[in-house]
């Protein structure tokens, strides 16, 4: 007697194995079983796997995923979304919000810029401090 590997049946294992209604279109066979696409369940993948909580009302249902409305997030299209600054809001948001932190930007750059001028100019002064100190030596000698 004969053992058959998967997918294939008869005396001899020669009869290969098929899907209930080619798996309706709706998965792929395999072995003799159907492995259904998503969204599809069932022993032939006729079943449509439906939404969790039927999106809520609040989104369309396609191959088991909600697909949420406008203002509406989550799996199941249940949560609502936060609203988003539009128009006249949004331009007091970047006025309010936004301006502080380029005026904070910009004093910050120039007080370090005003550090860097101060340190090369007190440079430079000791620079030219210790020349005016060296003594004066021509390159011509003495007549």
């Amino acid at each position: 007697r004969c053992f058959c590997n998967a997918g294939w049946a008869g005396d001899d294992c020669a009869a290969a194995l098929t899907c209930p209604s080619g798996c309706r279109q709706h998965g792929v066979c395999a072995y003799g079983l159907c492995f259904c696409d998503p969204g599809w369940s069932g022993p032939d993948c006729d079943q449509l796997v439906p939404c969790p909580n039927g999106c809520s009302g609040h989104g369309t249902c396609s191959l088991a995923r909600c697909f949420c409305d406008d203002g509406w997030r989550g799996a199941d299209c249940a949560l609502p979304a936060p609203v988003e600054a539009t128009g006249a809001m949004a331009l007091w948001t970047v006025i309010l919000l936004q301006a502080p932190m380029v005026v904070l930007g910009g004093l910050l750059g120039w007080g370090v810029k005003h550090a860097s001028d101060s340190r090369q100019r007190r440079k430079m002064r000791e620079i030219l401090q210790q020349e005016a100190q060296r003594p004066f030596i021509s390159g011509l000698p003495p007549n």
